[in-house]
């Protein structure tokens, strides 16, 4: 039976490195708080979102459910999308939380397909949608770790409409005000690693992300929270793919259980003028 486990485990963990970095979806962060924060979310808590970015850190949460959703623009500069996202985490007992997510992209113009004849025969929208499960343990007081399933597709036109499943599994230490994280993953195809630091509502975190095609990617944050009510983030991330180097910026807004955030990216030509929008619940 555990041998049985472990054959679906790596079946699922390694075969689709290709195909699952190679969809955009499975990469960008619509929710705006990650995204305020140039992707840092390894190393660092990340709310609702970590049923996505960090399922081992759904376990540590202060909160018995933490939830959210969001609605951006990506790109308009380039890809022109418009980004939809829903996160949950919710803790099932003392030690033990499951999480949800879901995320789509969609082009804001519909592509117009002809026939032989230049006749317009049909409009399509290409889209890339995203659906996930996560769990999480504490196995120690300061130790948790988690696992995600993912499927993704990309309908890059009527006909071609490739598809992934893939695994996450993320490790998370968190000790007083220091916590660490580790992570890697088919979906996208990438190892993790991130550090953060909070004191006096000050969080300063760091990311390191190489890809198993051959990229490394690299971030920094700072986000500061004043009584826990209002925040102000900033972000930088560094690299060429499959997320160019950008700028973010962000703010947040927390009362009675409710959130509101906002991010921008910007200092990117390709990425310029993102926003993303997010409403979130927590208690």
């Amino acid at each position: 039976m555990k041998k049985s486990l472990l054959v679906c485990i790596l079946s699922g963990l390694f075969p689709l490195f290709a195909s699952g970095q190679q969809l955009p979806v499975a990469c960008i962060a619509t929710d705006a708080v990650p995204a305020s924060l140039a992707g840092t979310s390894i190393g660092r808590p990340c709310g609702a979102s970590a049923a996505e970015f960090n399922a081992a850190a759904m376990a540590m949460s202060g909160y018995r459910l933490e939830s959210g959703l969001s609605y951006g623009n990506w790109a308009p500069s380039s890809a022109d999308n418009r980004m939809l996202g829903v996160h949950a985490a919710y803790r099932i007992a003392p030690k033990l939380s499951i999480g949800l997510f879901g995320k789509q992209l969609k082009d804001r113009k519909a592509v117009l397909l002809t026939n032989e004849n230049g006749v317009v025969t049909e409009e399509f929208i290409p889209r890339d949608m995203m659906l996930g499960v996560s769990a999480s343990y504490c196995i120690l007081p300061n130790l948790s770790v988690g696992l995600s399933g993912r499927y993704a597709s990309s309908s890059l036109a009527p006909d071609n409409s490739p598809r992934a499943f893939g695994v996450d599994i993320t490790a998370v230490f968190r000790k007083d005000g220091l916590m660490a994280g580790i992570g890697a993953g088919t979906l996208p195809s990438m190892a993790r690693a991130g550090l953060s630091y909070t004191i006096a509502g000050l969080t300063a975190a760091v990311e390191a992300d190489y890809s198993f095609s051959g990229n490394f990617m690299g971030a920094g944050s700072l986000e500061y929270g004043f009584k826990d009510l209002v925040f102000v983030r900033a972000g930088y991330r560094f690299g060429s793919a499959p997320i160019p180097s950008h700028l973010s910026l962000g703010l947040g807004v927390r009362y009675a259980g409710i959130s509101l955030n906002a991010a921008y990216l910007t200092a990117s030509e390709t990425l310029g003028n993102t926003l993303a929008f997010g409403v979130g619940y927590s208690f």
